[in-house]
């Protein structure tokens, strides 16, 4: 682009945009005091395991993994009772 620098014309690079910033992957890029720049990307739930027995959760903007709330669905019941949650917790009940 050909911009006047101290009086003269001169021809200038453009400003780099995130359009035009290719990042690494896992990374993003966003402009950051007026210059683009890659930046990590935040986990996310989608981008996080958690072990068996624990669930994804957003806690404070973080992906964290929590226990898994029991419910019934884990629950077998002998003949003659059925699972009601009590108290939040699952339990066989005639």
């Amino acid at each position: 682009a050909c911009r006047v620098v101290e009086g003269m014309p001169r021809c200038v690079p453009p400003k780099p945009t995130c359009a035009t910033v290719h990042c690494l992957e896992g990374t993003t890029c966003h402009v950051v005091e007026g210059w683009p720049k890659c930046m990590p990307n935040q986990p996310t739930c989608s981008t996080v395991r958690c072990p068996v027995g624990t669930t994804c959760r957003t806690v404070g903007g973080w992906p964290t993994c929590v226990p898994n709330k029991p419910s019934c669905d884990t629950v077998r019941c002998p003949a003659g009772t059925t699972c009601q949650v009590v108290e939040d917790w699952p339990k066989c009940v005639p």
